[in-house]
């Protein structure tokens, strides 16, 4: 059994001076709610921080008193910066954790993200519930699709081909919203005028192939829960006191 820490980096500056943070919605992430669920399936312990919600001063300390054998750092481009920084004090704290960056920017830009400039050893392309688990199970990493890796783990930098997409999406676990302090999701904007908020996804991938947009995540083939999933992660997360929903599929309207 492992433990394994999730980090949400703060964005920091890059909304706070843009007239766009009206309309910005505080939500707890998807993600690494389904990827905390996956992990604890499979028998480890977990902590999820989302350091947009909630900062950490003393974050190296907090690091090093739990002593997690993974992190992993969730990021888009724009919170690259953050991530970086969280990677550099997660080692300063646990030097010999393994370090993993995960979502859009890891996916659609591995070999910057554990190029010699970061303290990642790890980038997971693509969707990631299976490749956590896989890490947290120490399994070596040129069994796991999907990964970038560099030689801080002490090996030769490699690659892996990439995973096949989960087909049926009511197969993934149900996000552990336990770990979020549902309250602190308050914030009202312009989209979200009922709190707290949470992510929801009907599903996943899209077919279109606009030449602005990645499809590095989620890929190009379109999957959907059945009605009554959908409605169960509903009635779950209702559960847990959401009394709205932000849906975030990259083709709801397909």
């Amino acid at each position: 059994m492992s433990r394994v820490l999730l980090l949400q980096p703060s964005m920091g500056n890059y909304y706070r001076r843009s007239p766009v943070r009206g309309a910005v919605t505080l939500s707890p992430p998807l993600n690494l709610a389904i990827l905390a669920g996956a992990l604890e399936n499979a028998g480890h312990q977990v902590q999820v921080w989302d350091l947009e919600s909630k900062p950490r001063p003393k974050l190296e300390e907090d690091i090093k008193s739990w002593g997690p054998h993974v992190v992993g750092v969730t990021m888009r481009t724009p919170g690259f910066g953050e991530g970086k920084g969280l990677a550099s004090a997660a080692r300063r704290a646990c030097p010999k954790a393994r370090i993993v960056a995960g979502g859009p920017h890891a996916s659609t830009c591995p070999d910057d993200v554990v190029g010699p400039h970061t303290d990642f050893d790890v980038a997971v392309r693509g969707e990631g519930e299976q490749a956590i688990v896989a890490i947290a199970n120490n399994a070596p990493l040129h069994t796991i699709s999907g990964l970038h890796w560099c030689d801080h783990l002490g090996v030769e930098a490699g690659q892996t081909e990439d995973g096949t997409y989960l087909e049926n999406l009511d197969e993934l676990p149900m996000p552990a919203w336990h770990h979020f302090d549902v309250p602190r999701y308050s914030r009202r904007s312009l989209v979200a005028p009922v709190v707290p908020v949470a992510d929801l996804e009907s599903s996943r991938g899209c077919l279109a192939k606009c030449v602005y947009c990645t499809k590095d995540v989620f890929g190009r083939t379109f999957r959907m829960h059945s009605p009554e999933g959908l409605v169960d992660r509903i009635e779950h997360a209702v559960g847990h006191g959401f009394r709205a929903f932000n849906l975030v599929d990259d083709s709801f309207t397909m």
